[in-house]
């Protein structure tokens, strides 16, 4: 009787995890929708985190005669080293409290100026319209060029990694130093999006969380192929023990390891302060 009673509650207990988990997964379309419908809607919840900021400055870019909300950090010690443009996951915002925030947070006092910026929804099973979203980096990078900012590195998390490297491959900007790709979610298959990232000519980290998304430990195991007739650019992949996607509560070990790159293959060497 105890034995179909644990079965029982177990079994009640899957049934409300997978009502909750679909619950939030429309809910999350939903908001998605009204972005889509409603731009004011979009425009009211990027007010909204300009105003509830604790950290960094709130930065309007224009991008199709619509302003797009950035997050900007400046370095705080030390020489400043270089820039990073960060883009946020599927459902996430410029200020999501996992990966985002602890990064344009923790970057500056390491010497890196940061620019989080606002992306448009993520549709169709997750793809971007390339030409907007590619529209807000171009903004991004021009604001901060503007601004003295050199030496930039792209860091993506999740579907804003797979968008990092469409917009690298695409556009081919000059003054991008570097690429990290925070467990990237690429749609289609693993060796075609291997094949692809190989055509790239800039350094790349790949993160990878030991609990990740089947998806992305399924790249990660995808091999590289070798290069064609070329110097191989750099490219180092990192698994974090006991981490999941959201890399909550491994922030430490994630900023250890990015600025361990940043400082080996990105100009310029760590302030001897942040060590």
């Amino acid at each position: 009787m105890q034995v179909r009673r644990a079965i029982s509650v177990r079994s009640d207990r899957s049934k409300w995890g997978a009502k909750l988990f679909t619950f939030g997964y429309f809910l999350l379309l939903a908001l998605v929708g009204l972005q889509l419908s409603f731009p004011g809607f979009a425009a009211g919840l990027s007010e909204t985190l300009a105003q509830q900021l604790r950290k960094g400055e709130a930065v309007w870019l224009e991008v199709a005669g619509a302003r797009v909300l950035a997050i900007h950090g400046a370095a705080e010690k030390g020489p400043v080293l270089g820039a990073a443009i960060l883009l946020h996951d599927e459902g996430a915002h410029a200020d999501w409290p996992q990966v985002i925030r602890p990064l344009r947070g923790a970057l500056p006092a390491h010497g890196w100026q940061t620019l989080a910026l606002e992306l448009p929804p993520f549709v169709s099973g997750g793809d971007v319209a390339a030409k907007t979203a590619f529209a807000h980096i171009d903004a991004g990078f021009s604001w901060l060029r503007k601004k003295g900012g050199e030496n930039v590195v792209l860091i993506g998390h999740g579907r804003g990694a797979a968008l990092a490297a469409d917009y690298l491959l695409s556009k081919k900007p000059k003054g991008i130093s570097g690429l990290v790709l925070l467990s990237p979610l690429f749609e289609g298959s693993s060796a075609e999006q291997r094949r692809k990232l190989a055509k790239l000519s800039v350094p790349v980290l790949e993160v990878i969380a030991s609990r990740d998304y089947p998806l992305v430990r399924r790249f990660a195991q995808t091999p590289r192929p070798l290069p064609e007739g070329k110097t191989a650019i750099p490219y180092r992949q990192i698994e974090i023990e006991g981490a999941s996607h959201d890399y909550r509560s491994h922030e430490a070990a994630l900023l250890k390891h990015l600025r361990g790159w940043l400082k080996r293959f990105a100009t310029g060497k760590e302030p001897s302060s942040g060590a």
